[in-house]
Parts: C-alpha cells; structure tokens; sequence
C-alpha cells in the first residue's frame, strides 16, 4: 500500500520536474505546486527526528516549508510578470534530479538495502585491505568491539545526487559538468567508504561509542569535505554559483 506522504512527495518532486522542462510560462504553475507539496512533506518528517532526539534535521524540516513557499512565491510572481528566472528554474530541476533518484531509492527497500549492503560491502574490502580483520553479515560490520550496521546515510548517495543533481540541472558546458561529475562525485563515494572504516577503527580501538563516532566526528568530516568539494565544483562550474548566488538574492527582487 502506497503511504499518502509518498503520494505527496513524489506528486510534488514530479511537478517540478514538469516545471523545469516545460519551458512556457505555464510551467510556473507546476512548480508552484510543486514547491508546496514538497514542503509539507517535510514538516511531517519533523516529528521523526524530534522523536530520535535530532534536533537538527528536525529544525531543517520545519524550515523547508517556509523555504519551499517563499521559492513558490516567487515563481508565482514570474508567472504573473512572464519571467523566466534563471535561478529559479535551476532550483526546480536541482530538486527534481536530485530528490526523484534520491527517494526512489529510499522508498524502495530492494533498492535501498542493496546500496547499503554493497557499502557493507566495499568498506569491509577497504578495511581488509589496510590488515584489518573486519567481517561483514549483511549490512552489519563486526571488528574488535566494533559492530556497525550500514544505514542509507552511510553509503553517501545523499551527498552524491545533491552534486549530481545539480550539474544536470545547471546550464554549462557538457565538457565542464563531466569534468564537475567526475571530481566530486566517485571521490565522494571513496571518501565515505574511508570514514566508515575510520569510525570502525575509532570505535573498535578506543572505546568511543559508533553513535557518538557516526553523529559528531564522522559528520564533521563530512560537512568539511562537503565544503572543499563544493569549492572546486564553483572553479568547473562558475554558473552553478551564480545560480545559488541568484536564489540567495531573491529578496532583492522587485516582487510588484
């Protein structure tokens, strides 16, 4: 049985993705649309994350619905002015791209549990590799007193259709988005299987708990690779920062 906030997600994602392709000024309409059904579904992901103590993600859900208006309002205002906004249309692809793949994976649980054993799978091999004993059953690690289980976030894809996302969303040169493509996103995959095998050692080898490891020394790695990846990517793809740059002046427009 399909769940109604899978209905709404991917009603939501999907309309964009019209949005974006449909390059009249009716394809605001479907963006607007869009905009608002991808908002509420995050709101009701916010008790979730409440629920589990993160407080973070539970903040960041409860902004996408004002953030996901405010991008609602201003197609709407290039609906009604028969604009067609650069940055605006990038953003509806970038979601579209990125989010579509992104939770057709997560809400398909073969999908989904094939991409975490293969991660299983990989970090095991790096880990054997470097001397280490490590064990895989399914999507569990076993090394020392470290025992792990491979969620989805641990395989990087969110990061990856993030960056992939919006190189085939951006308006650049085929050439550069490849070149963009392929230093951000197999060292993206590369890096996650090191830190998962860091978190086994780290936990295996000082007593740290994974939880503590994966939620604050395994995400601050993360973020600051995030960081590096996204500077080089702005070098390749300049209009890929001038689009973000556009969305951030929004509120500089003259909206009347």
């Amino acid at each position: 049985m399909i769940e109604p906030l899978n209905i709404i997600l991917f009603t939501g994602l999907i309309l964009l993705g019209i949005g974006y392709f449909v390059k009249r000024k009716e394809g605001k309409i479907f963006n607007i649309t869009g905009y608002i059904l991808f908002g509420f579904y995050w709101v009701f992901q916010a008790p979730y994350f409440l629920k589990i103590a993160d407080l973070v993600n539970a903040v960041f859900c409860m902004l996408a619905l004002p953030f996901f208006l405010y991008m609602a309002y201003h197609d709407f205002v290039s609906f009604r002015k028969n604009e067609d906004i650069g940055c605006l249309r990038f953003l509806a692809g970038w979601v579209f791209f990125a989010g579509f793949v992104y939770f057709l994976i997560e809400k398909t649980s073969s999908l989904e549990y094939g991409l975490r054993y293969e991660a299983a799978y990989e970090t095991v091999l790096l880990l054997n590799l470097l001397g280490i004993n490590a064990t895989q059953n399914g999507i569990w690690l076993h090394w020392s007193d470290a025992d792990a289980g491979i969620i989805l976030a641990c395989t990087a894809i969110q990061s990856i259709m993030i960056f992939l996302g919006a190189f085939i969303a951006v308006k650049a040169n085929l050439k550069r988005k490849i070149y963009a493509f392929l230093a951000t996103c197999p060292v993206i995959w590369f890096l996650n299987l090191i830190r998962n095998a860091s978190l086994m050692v780290i936990v295996g080898t000082t007593g740290i708990d994974m939880e503590f490891a994966h939620n604050y020394i395994g995400k601050t790695g993360s973020l600051i690779t995030l960081i590096v990846l996204a500077w080089v990517v702005f070098r390749i793809l300049p209009e890929l920062y001038d689009n973000i740059v556009g969305l951030m002046e929004l509120y500089k427009r003259k909206t009347t």
